[in-house]
């Protein structure tokens, strides 16, 4: 042979008729292990707001569950609550009346909610309606919260809720 021998492929000749098909398996045989990774992946973190709008919802969720633990991990030692009805409650107080199931909500649901964050501290407004054990009309109060953040998890330092007067039949 007279010449040098080429020790890299020829690339001025034609691609290679079955890239394609290689390409389209090892995507295949790859697919299952990049899903995997990307399930496994942690869920993108809430903003401060989100985070207020989520302690919110679930605090109300606990207590109509009467799940003491996330009750307890979702108020501020130094809590103080003011229902409608006037009754005001310390932490110790509010948790003790869930524990007894002397609490007359049955359900509640956020209608309307404002949240606005400064730093550790969360100010939230809105509506809620409640069902309550005594009768099976629903019930709308507005509230006004605040939250504080302690050891990274929101807590509830107030609330206060009165009730929107019911149309008149």
């Amino acid at each position: 042979m007279g010449g040098r021998e080429a020790l890299a492929p020829d690339l001025t000749t034609e691609p290679d008729p079955m890239m394609p098909v290689r390409t389209a398996l090892i995507a295949t045989l790859l697919a299952p292990l990049a899903g995997a990774a990307l399930s496994a992946a942690p869920a993108q973190a809430l903003t401060p707001r989100e985070a207020v709008a989520k302690a919110e919802t679930e605090r109300l969720r606990a207590e109509v569950a009467h799940d003491m633990d996330r009750l307890t991990a979702l108020t501020a030692s130094d809590l103080w609550y003011a229902h409608a009805s006037g009754l005001t409650q310390t932490q110790g107080e509010y948790l003790a009346a869930i524990a007894k199931a002397t609490s007359p909500v049955r359900d509640a649901i956020i209608r309307e909610q404002v949240v606005s964050v400064d730093g550790r501290m969360a100010f939230t407004h809105g509506t809620v309606d409640y069902m309550l054990t005594m009768d099976d009309r629903p019930r709308t109060a507005r509230y006004s919260a605040v939250y504080r953040l302690a050891k990274g998890r929101w807590q509830l330092v107030s609330w206060q809720n009165s009730p929107v007067a019911q149309p008149k039949p």
